[in-house]
């Protein structure tokens, strides 16, 4: 049964939500039967239906590209990063800003602190992961509707109801998301990659190695989160000839740009990925 909804896509979801709902009706009248309400047995049904939506999002991941007017120069081209900050990542953003183009690495920091660290370039900017929306978003049922209210408010684009379930459990995020907004478009390496399906930029995934070897295979909702962030980006930055096969597993064999790690990368190829999600000529 389990395939024929995933197979469905949306579809297979909307049933998904029948049969959740049935369920709850039924424990409701039980537990009201029996003089005591109890919402465990409500509690057990929340992570395998929202697994089994991330694995219908996984499987129907959509190409996201958008048409911008940047002006026709290069320095109009605003790059986040996000999802790593070792010493790779400081080199290719330090040289697309020698280069010209307006570069900056976000880096997400779980201490509630967004003070500028002694001897931090200024093109490192620093996010706090957000206990509180956390807290208050994931393992609720109702958190649907008010994510996609949030994200309209912030984004001014409507999240469907299956993309709201999975954001609601990564709220934690949300001042990540909040500062995608600022580029043109973002890059995304490691743990990042999982918010990719929430991005509300057009954005290439550029893996590092685990976060493509092992992590998109794990049937968790990390794991499913990461697939599905691969599946809708625009373009997947490819630095080494052993991830092609990965990439297939996956299941992408387009929008693939080659960038081995030679004295250029991020001026030549990485460019070229970036102008192509962003259908700049």
């Amino acid at each position: 049964m389990l395939k024929q909804i995933i197979s469905l896509g949306k579809k297979g979801l909307k049933v998904i939500f029948v049969i959740a709902k049935d369920k709850i009706k039924r424990a409701y009248a039980t537990a009201k039967k029996n003089e005591h309400i109890s919402f465990e047995s409500l509690d057990e049904m929340f992570p395998p239906i929202y697994l089994q939506t991330l694995r219908s999002i996984a499987s129907t991941g959509e190409f996201f590209s958008e048409n911008r007017n940047l002006g026709g120069n290069k320095g109009a081209m605003k790059i986040g990063f996000f999802g790593s900050d070792n010493e790779h990542v400081y080199n290719a953003v330090a040289c697309l800003r020698e280069n010209g183009y307006d570069a900056e690495l976000v880096v997400e920091d779980c201490n509630n602190s967004t003070t500028r660290k002694k001897g931090t370039p200024h093109y490192v900017r620093h996010v706090c992961f957000n206990e509180q929306f956390q807290i208050k978003y994931q393992y609720r049922w109702n958190a649907v509707k008010e994510v996609q209210a949030l994200y309209k408010e912030i984004f001014d684009k409507d999240i469907a109801p299956d993309i709201a379930l999975a954001l609601a459990q990564q709220m934690g995020h949300w001042s990540c998301l909040v500062a995608m907004k600022r580029y043109d478009i973002v890059q995304l390496s490691f743990d990042a990659i999982s918010l990719g399906m929430f991005c509300p930029v057009p954005y290439v995934v550029c893996p590092t190695g685990r976060d493509l070897l092992v992590l998109p295979f794990e049937e968790s909702a990390h794991g499913l989160s990461m697939c599905a962030g691969y599946k809708r980006a625009a373009s997947i930055i490819v630095c080494s000839g052993d991830y092609y096969p990965y990439l297939q597993k996956i299941g992408l064999t387009q929008h693939l740009t080659k960038a081995e790690d030679n004295n250029e990368p991020y001026t030549s190829q990485w460019v070229s990925a970036y102008r192509k999600a962003l259908n700049i000529e």
